[in-house]
């Protein structure tokens, strides 16, 4: 291989590693900023758009902490269901020791307060192609 391509290879692949880079710090920096509003908007008692923020972080870029601060917004906002979701969710993500211990807590402390709900659909009255939903979701089958 001639210097010179070997060149432009090494320049190529330099220049694609710091494009990658660029947009991985892009997202951390928009996922930060987001997070950072949902602490705001929570101190000033605005969990609605909070938890927005912290929904919206989390879908840039999925973290523990974000779970569990949007766990902690949907308590307060009275989701249970949500914040326990969201508990549940940043136990499959954790890494610190300390977030899990946080997360475990917070989603058993919930877990007793939680409704639920059963469907049941008895045999003879399913037909093909019955689907029941819950806001907008199917649900589980179950079978």
């Amino acid at each position: 291989m001639r210097p010179t391509t070997r060149a432009r290879i090494l320049i190529t692949a330099s220049i694609a590693v710091i494009s990658i880079a660029s947009r991985a710090h892009a997202q951390s920096a928009e996922a930060e900023s987001l997070f950072n509003d949902g602490d705001r908007l929570m101190a000033e008692g605005k969990l609605t758009e909070a938890c927005d923020a912290f929904e919206a972080s989390n879908r840039i870029e999925q973290r523990a902490g974000t779970l569990v601060r949007l766990g902690e917004c949907r308590e307060q906002n009275h989701e249970l269901a949500s914040a326990w979701s969201a508990y549940k969710d940043a136990l499959t993500r954790v890494k610190d020791p300390r977030k899990r211990d946080i997360a475990s807590a917070k989603a058993a402390a919930i877990e007793p307060r939680l409704s639920y709900l059963t469907v049941s659909v008895p045999e003879e009255s399913r037909v093909d192609g019955l689907e029941i939903t819950r806001n907008g979701r199917p649900l589980d089958r179950g079978d």
